[in-house]
């Protein structure tokens, strides 16, 4: 690139994402702006009429459209079924590759909690001591894979798709046990007064169908608030 830039004008390009850009890259960036060497354009989301043209003939579109807030990639996911939802989320897979055990370990059971969850209870399905699974939520955090949420101090994976990609690939033991540990924990979550168990129980009861197992039970508790 610099041979090239010595006999003539060079164009280069980059992408990224806002929240992954290091200090020292945005610096970088800041300093091209200013100098008028930079030209920076988002992205914009895809608009409906290009979300049916992607997704063709699908029967929740709206439904789907709205949950993936037009990311291409995310509409892929969630518009996909059990059997093709890994392969629509090969990319996100990508971003797991290099992840450590204990990272994975607290990704996967993210997954299995569902959209929001507090860190210590994450810890206890985990099995994880509270420092371990709050270092690792950390170091997703910085890989924009869990992103703070409201009502704080909860937290989230970065999308439902992210989640819908992790939770497809357990293996059926595997989150059956995630399951149950975190019925056992007593997870359950106060909105408005009103009980919600976590939202991905509805799949891991159809998997416990296809191989029978005991009922489980959920105990019910105060909510608690974590600071």
């Amino acid at each position: 690139m610099i041979e090239a830039a010595a006999s003539g004008p060079v164009l280069c390009v980059l992408a990224y994402r806002q929240r992954w850009l290091s200090p020292s890259l945005a610096a970088a960036l800041s300093r091209a702006s200013a100098a008028g060497l930079l030209e920076a354009r988002s992205l914009e989301p895809l608009s409906p009429e290009q979300a049916r043209e992607l997704l063709g003939d699908h029967p929740n579109q709206e439904e789907v459209y709205r949950e993936a807030e037009g990311n291409p990639q995310y509409l892929q996911i969630l518009a996909a079924d059990d059997e093709t939802v890994v392969d629509a989320g090969t990319a996100i897979l990508g971003e797991l590759a290099d992840l450590d055990p204990v990272s994975m370990t607290v990704l996967e059971t993210a997954a299995v909690l569902g959209r929001q969850f507090h860190a210590e209870s994450l810890a206890a399905v985990a099995q994880l001591a509270p420092a371990a699974a709050t270092a690792s939520l950390d170091a997703l955090s910085r890989r924009d894979l869990v992103r703070p949420a409201q009502p704080a101090p909860q937290l989230s994976l970065r999308h439902p798709a992210v989640g819908k990609v992790v939770y497809q690939r357990l293996e059926p033991g595997r989150r059956t046990d995630l399951h149950r540990r975190a019925e056992a924990a007593g997870r359950l979550l106060d909105r408005g007064g009103h009980v919600e168990v976590i939202p991905n129980k509805q799949r891991a009861d159809r998997d416990q169908r296809r191989e029978p197992e005991p009922p489980s039970r959920v105990a019910r508790r105060r909510p608690r608030t974590y600071g």
